[in-house]
């Protein structure tokens, strides 16, 4: 597995660079989530890469145009959760 300079692996630097992300657009992100608008930017941060960890969250970086980078976080269903009636 290639490594960086630091000793990292590609993973845990896209990681580094998502919580980065995350950390940043704290105030854009909880718009659209009001679970996370009462945390601090770095909490909401690592909550968002747990829930992503646990899979019940996918979040994915693009571009939004040249000079931005947009962010997509989609909730995933477990295939042994029930829907809520």
């Amino acid at each position: 597995m290639p490594m960086w300079k630091d000793g990292m692996t590609t993973e845990q630097v896209a990681r580094n660079v998502l919580r980065s992300y995350l950390v940043r657009c704290h105030r854009l992100i909880r718009e659209d989530y009001p679970e996370i608008a009462t945390m601090s930017a770095e909490g909401s941060a690592d909550f968002l890469l747990h829930l992503k960890d646990t899979g019940r969250i996918d979040i994915k970086l693009y571009n939004k145009d040249g000079d931005r980078i947009g962010c997509k976080i989609t909730e995933l269903r477990q295939q042994d959760e029930k829907p809520l009636t």
